[in-house]
């Protein structure tokens, strides 16, 4: 079955995968992981080199900036394959089957909480499955986020889902209470001085070989290790009004809540938000269908139940409702222009539809090239398709041209569609000829750069050869219904308008006078 993707899943020639591990791993134990899945690559006939980074990964935005995202927690590996051409000429796996043995050997993994792969395809930035969720109420997020995962993992196909909520290290939380007004106990001093328990208030400096030396003052190391300790301090009020200073305890103007932080706070118009987001196995399904279906079943249903989240639908999507957005405006605007220019040479309203009935034909036989050569329907096949509306009309035009200056010689409509079939079969077949000869190496190449192009080439070469074939056997046929009309237009208006008699060789149309009848051949 034919399908539309963004861009045509070719065999990749490089891969990167994150593994990510609890926040405050230390760099040794990523790198024992990291090696697991490196030792195994590098077993495997089709990988030439691997390049591990550890405690770092390069962090792809959806414009395509690359930045560095560098944390004790985060390992990427770079996986080097054999050329395409090389691998498929000795009979090698593909790229898919090499990334589907990483993945099983990444889920051996312990310790770890999420690891991602992706193959290096190229084309636009963005992954298969990219979700966001933003909104007010945090909490909700959470929740809309987790029910997704675990929609999409009831999905076949749907491979390495997580989400960029991270959380990070334990931490203490410290809210004033009620009671602490009275006592002239703002957020701010309290702030400080836990901070100086903590961390340390400066006391002086020295100098010593020229550089200066911080002298700190702060609780004993075993003291601030101690939750209790830190709820159990004294806060000093007063004294600096000239009133006596007074010590208050922390708990009577403070609550302490222990929880966990986030390493990373999103946002998406001034709002929080939380990205779901995943790989689609191109072996088991597309990443149109997944969408789709999460669009039409599911997302409605959870709209419902939570009506302040905005969902949006990023990444590869994105980018391919932007693309067919504008070929949406571009279809109509070329058959519109092809009409125009085609009335004006008929100087008829009907006969340049007569002409223009070869571009579904057209478009039918693209598809079928794509069903019979497997390659999937992707972008650029929807611009080659543009391209071929342009194409189709020039045999159907040189044939109904022709049979319009044979009926202005003297033949009759038959005759003239009979013989301008016979004479004009030779030169439509040529043209159709060397054109699909000219675009078939194209079809056939096997490089990694040539790929992106094949699907234009396929949709350009099929829909020519089948529009010509058909051309010749239809549009004959359809011009004589359009003769059959004019004729039953004349019967209406009781009289032969004068520009549509037949005109002899000498005579220029141009001479006619108008009459207002529905089409008319030159």
């Amino acid at each position: 079955m034919v399908g539309w993707e963004f861009i045509q899943k070719m065999d990749a020639e490089s891969m990167q995968g994150i593994i990510e591990m609890p926040v405050g791993t230390s760099a040794e134990e990523v790198r024992e992981r990291l090696e697991i899945v490196s030792d195994a690559a590098l077993a495997m006939p089709e990988v030439t080199t691997v390049q591990v980074d550890v405690a770092q990964k390069l962090v792809i935005g959806e414009a395509g900036a690359t930045g560095q995202e560098v944390q004790s927690h985060f390992g990427q590996l770079f996986v080097e394959l054999l050329p395409a051409d090389e691998r498929e000429a000795e009979n090698m796996r593909s790229s898919d089957d090499v990334l589907a043995d990483l993945r099983r050997v990444s889920e051996s993994l312990t310790g770890v909480n999420s690891v991602t792969w992706e193959l290096q395809n190229g084309g636009p930035g963005g992954k298969d499955i990219e979700i966001r969720f933003s909104g007010d109420d945090f909490d909700q997020l959470q929740a809309i986020a987790e029910e997704y995962k675990a929609e999409l993992a009831t999905y076949n196909g749907v491979v390495d889902l997580d989400d960029n909520l991270d959380e990070g290290k334990r931490e203490i939380q410290i809210s004033l209470r009620e009671a602490a007004r009275p006592t002239g106990v703002t957020v701010g001093t309290l702030g400080n001085y836990v901070r100086a328990a903590t961390y340390g208030a400066e006391a002086r400096r020295l100098t010593r070989n020229r550089e200066d030396v911080k002298i700190m003052v702060r609780y004993p190391e075993d003291f601030r290790e101690d939750v209790y300790n830190i709820e159990s301090m004294w806060i000093p009020t007063g004294g600096d009004d000239g009133t006596a200073r007074k010590w208050i305890p922390m708990w009577e103007v403070a609550a302490l809540n222990e929880t966990r932080g986030y390493t990373t706070i999103h946002r998406s118009q001034q709002q929080r938000s939380i990205t779901v987001f995943g790989e689609i196995d191109s072996q088991v399904t597309r990443a149109s269908d997944v969408i789709g279906k999460v669009r039409r079943e599911f997302t409605p249903e959870i709209q419902k139940r939570y009506p302040g989240v905005k969902i949006s639908f990023l990444g590869s999507s994105e980018e391919q409702g932007k693309a067919f957005g504008s070929l949406k405006l571009a279809t109509p605007v070329a058959l519109m222009m092809i009409y125009m220019l085609l009335a004006g040479l008929f100087r008829s309203y009907l006969q340049p539809l007569v002409v223009m009935a070869a571009i579904p034909f057209g478009i039918q036989g693209a598809i079928i090239g794509h069903w019979l050569t497997g390659y999937p329907m992707t972008i650029l096949s929807a611009i080659g398709m543009v391209a071929l509306t342009g194409i189709v009309v020039n045999d159907s035009l040189v044939l109904v041209d022709f049979i319009n200056s044979r009926i202005r010689s003297g033949m009759s409509e038959m005759e003239a569609s009979v013989e301008g079939a016979k004479l004009r079969l030779r030169p439509i077949l040529l043209t159709t000829l060397t054109t699909a000869a000219g675009l078939m190496p194209l079809m056939f190449e096997r490089s990694f750069q040539a790929k992106f192009l094949i699907p234009m080439a396929v949709t350009l070469t099929f829909g020519l050869v089948f529009a010509t074939v058909l051309t010749l056997g239809i549009v004959p046929v359809l011009n004589m219904i359009f003769f059959d009309i004019r004729r039953l237009s004349r019967q209406i208006w009781g009289t032969e308008p004068e520009e549509n008699r037949p005109y002899s060789d000498g005579e220029s149309p141009v001479a006619a006078s108008p009459a207002p009848v529905v089409g008319g051949a030159s």
